[in-house]
């Protein structure tokens, strides 16, 4: 009895139902104390402009579009009982690859501490309670990661086939889905060049048909001139101190990408929008509201920096691959930036909170 209890501490099933157990703790919290800082508990504004499906397959993540279209999901219902549920549940699923990744390249009981934070990390926690979009961007950076930790030949479309599909809900993905197959297409092992077989060749036709039908809200991303942060603003802002408007432009292009990346590690969108300091009716402790943004951005922050160490010092192999998924927040940094474009980066980078295991050449 004592061996299968032993066992079963250092099963994947005990591990994931830790992270679960952590991830409900920190839900209900929310749940409960989140409506006495923001009235709002949490809103859903992009699902007004899903529901219309009106540009067909031009929308913008178009099959998540007509997937909440079709299952209902919409902002009359995003608070109910059953809407909270089967979001928890789908991301209990998203995120199972990420607790199996840490048990192979972390010791166990460093293994079930990653997923006790990552079930308590608030911002994911918030998130696991709406069916977003960024739901499917999840999958990908987590299988992109288990290829390279853990590289496998029989494995090695599998992480390109998902972040492909993936494409089609979360179109932000296609930058990664691009780097994912130059990868293999140079990759001297992966025989790419030298026989294209048909699983392959369907791959690149779905992302050269996702490319050309999301081209045009790409494009917006880039030109995404609304908030307080914007390039714009920051360029008006060196205007206003007496710059010349040429270095006020050169100095708007040089800090806006910084300033994006503090935004994309620390910032809910309400700020991106409304600037640090938030009216009442978002956020009706000031305190906690920086409090907060500051506490997510210097931990994040630490975490990237640990990883960055890792890669470029600690691991004797140098994997640079290992960054490739970060080629997702490029247009971030002069688009649009807040933390919501940082959530699939999240449990990677926490990863490298603890020592990983010496690993075989990848």
């Amino acid at each position: 009895m004592i061996d299968k209890i032993f066992k079963f501490k250092k099963s994947f099933l005990f591990q994931l139902s830790v992270f679960i157990f952590a991830r409900f703790i920190s839900c209900t919290l929310i749940f409960l104390y989140l409506p006495l800082y923001d009235p709002r508990f949490f809103t859903f504004k992009d699902l007004e402009f899903y529901k219309e499906v009106s540009a067909g397959i031009f929308t913008p993540n178009f099959l998540y579009a007509y997937l909440i279209k079709f299952i209902g999901y919409n902002s009359s219902n995003i608070h109910s009982y059953s809407s909270l549920i089967i979001s928890f549940i789908i991301s209990i699923i998203i995120f199972s690859p990420w607790i199996f990744i840490s048990r192979k390249i972390l010791k166990s009981n460093l293994a079930i501490l990653y997923s006790i934070f990552l079930g308590l990390h608030p911002y994911l926690s918030l998130y696991s309670l709406k069916f977003d979009s960024t739901t499917f961007a999840v999958l990908p950076v987590a299988f992109f990661a288990l290829q390279r930790f853990l590289p496998s030949k029989k494995f090695n479309i599998v992480p390109l086939f998902t972040t492909t599909i993936s494409s089609f809900f979360r179109s932000q993905i296609l930058l990664l889905a691009w780097a994912q197959l130059f990868q293999i297409s140079i990759n001297k092992n992966s025989g790419f060049l030298r026989k294209i077989e048909l699983k392959k060749f369907l791959i690149l036709i779905l992302l050269v048909f996702c490319s050309l039908i999301q081209f045009g809200y790409g494009a917006d991303i880039l030109t995404q001139n609304f908030g307080c942060y914007t390039l714009p603003n920051i360029k008006n802002f060196f205007l206003e101190k007496g710059f010349f408007e040429p270095i006020s432009i050169f100095l708007a292009y040089l800090f806006t990408p910084i300033i994006h990346l503090i935004l994309l590690l620390s910032a809910r969108e309400s700020i991106a929008i409304y600037c640090i300091n938030l009216p009442k009716q978002l956020a009706s402790f000031w305190q906690l509201n920086i409090f907060s943004t500051i506490s997510f951005l210097s931990f994040h922050a630490y975490c990237l920096f640990k990883m960055l160490k890792w890669i470029f010092f600690n691991n004797k192999y140098k994997d640079y691959f290992l960054l490739i998924p970060f080629i997702l927040i490029l247009p971030n940094l002069y688009g649009m930036s807040h933390m919501r474009y940082f959530i699939c980066f999240i449990p990677y980078v926490m990863l490298f909170l603890f020592d990983i295991k010496n690993l075989r050449n990848i």
